[in-house]
């Protein structure tokens, strides 16, 4: 049965046409328990390394937990030493007091983006993207509110996205063959929540899918 030219157009922008490719390491602490490797739940087997994580059951951004204290680090991530293609994305909560440093943030070889709390107790809490050494840093944001943040590095340049939307652009020469994750880097614990790397640059219509809550292909 041949489908008509309006027809095709609406298979072309169904849900396939903005799936999210597959990761090369995803985070969804939904089957982790505190103290545990939080697992890679794409199937490639980079479980984490290095770790203090506890994971509860809420808040949870999407699924059934996130990590809400503690640290661990990803040594192989699937993305090469010096790769000038690449993503990494993830949920950051706010909280519900102010605090003095920084909360719940992914780092990686000069990367980060970081929940960051305001001196002075103002609950003025904010979300920076760091560029080796420093970035753009977004407007105060509401608290106990969770906040998808998402780095994509393309060919020598960055583009920083904020709820799917981009926040920023700039050069790099970032790398990310590592991830670090802190969950509790301060006075006050936060959550991060689905931290996903990628071999590829994503699109901002695949970006905006994760921020709408969806997981790359390869993941439940």
């Amino acid at each position: 049965m041949r489908r008509s030219p309006a027809k095709l157009s609406r298979v072309c922008r169904g849900s396939a046409a903005v799936a999210v490719r597959p990761a090369s390491a995803f985070y969804t602490f939904d089957a982790d328990t505190s103290g545990s490797s939080p697992a890679d739940a794409t199937g490639n087997g980079r479980t984490a390394t290095s770790v203090v994580a506890t994971v509860f059951g809420t808040p949870a951004k999407v699924g059934a937990k996130a990590m809400t204290s503690g640290s661990f680090s990803v040594s192989d991530t699937g993305v090469s030493i010096g790769a000038t293609a690449w993503t990494a994305a993830a949920w950051l909560r706010t909280h519900t007091a102010d605090f003095d440093g920084s909360g719940s943030q992914v780092t990686g070889n000069g990367l980060f983006f970081r929940v960051k709390g305001n001196v002075g107790g103002a609950n003025s809490q904010t979300i920076q993207f760091a560029d080796n050494p420093s970035g753009p840093i977004s407007p105060s944001l509401t608290d106990d509110t969770y906040y998808h943040t998402a780095m994509v590095v393309s060919g020598g340049n960055y583009t920083a996205y904020l709820n799917g939307v981009v926040f920023a652009t700039g050069l790099t020469t970032n790398t990310i063959d590592f991830i670090g994750v802190d969950g509790g880097n301060a006075d006050v614990q936060t959550a991060v929540d689905e931290l996903g790397v990628w071999d590829v640059a994503l699109t901002t219509r695949e970006v905006a899918r994760l921020a709408s809550g969806r997981r790359p292909k390869n993941v439940a």
